[in-house]
């Protein structure tokens, strides 16, 4: 979910290491976990990236990269953002 990224940055988090604070951002990421409609959540998310975009309290440096040999009977197994498995939907199934 956007919202455990994007809360990272709020006024006075514990993960918001920079000291930024900005209202109007912090106002947004509060409309977007009122909100009633997923598409009106994501509409306030990305104003709220935009604000990160233009002020820019952080710089992102370093990104990784991992690249992964799976045999072709493993099934349920997938990349995601947080390089997470949730490992109890993987399962073989003999291919040959």
């Amino acid at each position: 979910d956007p919202k455990s990224f994007l809360d990272m940055m709020v006024t006075g988090r514990g993960n918001n290491q920079t000291g930024w604070s900005n209202k109007e951002y912090d106002n947004l990421l509060v409309k977007a976990s009122n909100s009633t409609s997923q598409q009106e959540r994501f509409n306030y998310f990305y104003e709220a990236e935009k604000i990160l975009i233009d002020e820019m309290p952080i710089i992102p440096i370093y990104t990784y990269t991992r690249i992964y040999m799976l045999h072709e009977d493993v099934q349920g197994w997938g990349n995601n953002i947080l390089d997470s498995r949730p490992y109890q939907f993987v399962y073989l199934e003999n291919k040959n």
